[in-house]
């Protein structure tokens, strides 16, 4: 599988302003998590036109127009693991 050049942020405890400068300067929002409660980060990414990946939990597939929700097998996260991979390289790659 290709491998990407990018470079990855992890933000804990920014506030809104930095939050912002983060977001509207992405490419991608992705987000890994297999449980969710609203998903806002992708509402965040989709209200400045951001495209997302993220697993098909919570509310991300309500949210989610300018990428890809992945269904989520919960007894094989390796195939879910895979598809998750393969749809940010899709996203990624335009």
């Amino acid at each position: 599988m290709k491998e990407l050049d990018i470079h990855l942020l992890h933000p804990n405890d920014v506030d809104d302003n930095t939050l912002y400068a983060l977001l509207r300067n992405a490419k991608l929002l992705v987000t890994a998590s297999i449980w969710e409660g609203f998903g806002r980060s992708v509402m965040e990414a989709e209200a400045l036109s951001i495209p997302a990946v993220a697993y098909d939990v919570g509310a991300h597939k309500r949210y989610i127009k300018k990428g890809i929700c992945i269904p989520l097998d919960i007894n094989n996260m390796k195939k879910s693991e895979e598809e998750f991979k393969k749809a940010v390289l899709k996203v990624w790659n335009g």
